[in-house]
Parts: C-alpha cells; structure tokens; sequence
C-alpha cells in the first residue's frame, strides 16, 4: 500500500458517527467490521503500515465494508483473505501435488532454459473466458500462442493447437481439460496432478509462486533447484508473466475476462498495474534451511507427532528446534496464522502456538501417515 489515510474510524455498523468523522477528517476511511465488540469502535490513527497490517489481520475472518473511495484498503484486506485462503489447509493440496509430479515424471523440462527464446515476437494469451471468440480474429501467422489453464481444451476444441500451455490450478474442474494432451506446458508445484499426469510430454517446471520450505526442500532432495517465479494469482497471470520472461515484446490477451465480483480476479488486475519487468520475475532460493540430502516426509513427519504428543504443552523450543519440519513446515505457517492469536487479553499466546503445531501435525499425519 503506497499511502495510507490519515484517519481510520472503525465500526461495528455504520452509524451517525461514521458522517460526523468524515465531515471532520476528509482524507480519513471507515472500516465497519461485522461483529466488533462495542468498546471496540474507535476512531484510530494508524501510524505506520505495519500497524494497519496488524488491524487488518486481527479481524481477517470478520465479514467487513469500506466507505467510498477506499479501494487500495478494500484490496489490501482482499488480497489478506486470499493469502489466509491459500494457506488454510496448510499447503497440504499442494504438497500433494508436488509428490505425485515426482513420483510420476522421471524428469522436468527446466524453464529457465527458455528465457528470451521468443525474443521479438508477438505472444497473444488464451484463456477459458466469453472473448475467446474472437481467437480467430485476433490471431496471426507467426505468433506465439499460450494456452491458459482450461483455455488449452476449449483451443484444441476448436481446431487450434497453441504452442505452450500454461496450468496453475490445484484443484481444477478435471472435464474443462483434455484427458490426453500432447503440448508443452509450464507448470508450478501447485498444480492439479490430475491435470498434469495427462501430459504426454515432460513438463516444464517454472518455479514457485511462493516461498514455502517444505516444499524448497522437497525439490532440492529430488535433484531439482528451487527458485521463485512470479507466477501472480492465476493461470493467465501466469501465462503473462512467463511471455515476458521469454522475450515477447507485445502481448494480447484473449478470453482473459476479469470479473469484479472475484476477488482472485480483481487481485489479478492489481497484478498487471504493478507488473514491472523481467527483473521482477526470476529469483533464487537463498533459504539456508534447504535439505540438499534424501527426505523422507512421512519419516519426519512421524517424529515430529511423537515430539509433539508430550503432555507438557510448554515442550522447550530446542527440542523441537532439532527436528527439520521445525523450521520447514511449522514456523513457516505459524507465521501465517499467528497474528490471528496475537492482542487476545487473558488468554495464553504460548498454548495456542502449542495447540496450533498440534493441529498442523495432525492434519500433515492424517494427509501422508495414513
């Protein structure tokens, strides 16, 4: 968030309060949270980003409205939502996925091999919206075409046959895609297994859109280097991003039709304003905590139960300090989550950290023990 309003007035609904605060602090917002209790209801003067971040995350679950003119809070608090959203079964889908790409492809196409291999031409994106009718017209001879998501059946479905696919999706509607599909397509751990096993081709592995250890280390004990590449918030951003990244000076996007109504869609939108170059796409793993050695997860993950299966809910850090999942998995999620338990007077912060490894391990165990 670039700036942020010089006043906030917070609410548990709109009242005559909300008017009088305006009239008085024209650059001021209000936020009316769903169901804030009634000493909660302030005018508060947020000083710094991290404080409005920290507002923000304390009523995350909270059904919420904005007063006019107030888009760059609605987004940020939108885009909050969507973080929690991805992270709410504990990237165990993507986990998932990740070990049956392993487990089924002998090998990867390695996608920073293709940077600029398009320098030049012109990339036209196809995605699964209303204005991929218009693909015939918009089409010319010698452009690169990439195929978004459930973009690729539709495509094929009509006669043309792009020359990359682009898949991103976790959990995608399996009969949107084709049951065989013989085109190149790239590809980021998170994708569908489902969807990628029906590749006849060895796919090609773009990075990760986000930073998660566990699945760096994953990667790393399987020979295959991690990196990030800015993938944004779906298949069409992806596809976007990886145009860019092989060289393609003038990029049009067809069936790409952002509704308002999503917030994934209105992120994605976010995304293409902020979307600068090249430079903001590709970076290294430089995490210190990658196991460069063979991994075995469900091997960890049954230590990492039994350690915490003690009836002491205060266990000492250092012993679970030792244990790899410490720093792959806990604390990594725990960093997610842990601003949702912080400002709750009377209660015990250390237990619900405690009981929050509990359930993250319990769900890891029921996932990949079972």
């Amino acid at each position: 968030m670039s700036l942020l309003p010089s006043k906030i007035l917070y609410l548990k609904k709109l009242t005559s309060a909300a008017k009088d605060f305006l009239s008085k602090h024209p650059n001021g917002q209000v936020i009316v949270w769903g169901d804030l209790k009634q000493d909660e209801e302030r005018i508060w003067f947020p000083e710094t980003f991290e404080e409005f971040k920290a507002l923000v995350w304390r009523h995350i679950l909270i059904p919420f409205e904005v007063g006019q003119n107030a888009d760059e809070i609605k987004d940020f608090i939108e885009g909050a939502q969507l973080v929690l959203h991805e992270f709410s079964d504990f990237k165990i889908k993507k986990i998932e996925n990740l070990l049956s790409h392993l487990a089924h492809f002998q090998s990867f196409q390695e996608g920073r091999a293709f940077k600029g291999a398009f320098k030049g031409k012109r990339a036209v994106i196809c995605g699964a919206g209303p204005s991929i009718e218009t693909i015939e017209r918009v089409l010319k001879q010698g452009d690169l075409l990439l195929a978004a998501g459930s973009g690729i059946k539709l495509l094929v479905d009509r006669g043309i046959s792009p020359d990359f696919g682009v898949i991103i999706d976790p959990e995608p509607y399996s009969e949107n895609y084709l049951k065989t599909c013989d085109i190149p397509c790239f590809f980021q751990p998170r994708t569908s297994s489902k969807i990628l096993k029906t590749m006849t081709r060895p796919p090609i592995f773009m990075g990760s859109g986000d930073e998660f250890p566990l699945e760096d280390a994953l990667l790393c004990s399987s020979g295959i280097e991690p990196y990030f590449f800015n993938a944004g918030w779906n298949a069409a951003t992806f596809a976007y991003a990886i145009a860019q990244f092989l060289g393609c000076e003038e990029i049009v996007q067809v069936g790409v039709d952002l509704k308002e109504k999503r917030k994934d869609f209105r992120q994605a939108k976010i995304w293409y304003e902020e979307f600068q170059n090249n430079d903001s796409l590709l970076k290294a793993n430089e995490s210190e905590i990658l196991v460069k050695t063979p991994f075995h997860l469900s091997e960890e993950i049954a230590e990492l139960k039994k350690a915490l299966s003690e009836e002491n809910p205060y266990l000492r850090e250092a012993e679970l300090i030792c244990l790899k999942l410490y720093d792959l998995l806990l604390i990594p999620l725990w960093q997610v989550f842990q601003p949702l338990f912080e400002g709750r007077e009377g209660e015990d912060f250390n237990l619900h950290r405690h009981l929050f490894f509990q359930q993250v391990v319990q769900e890891y165990s029921d996932a990949f023990l079972s």
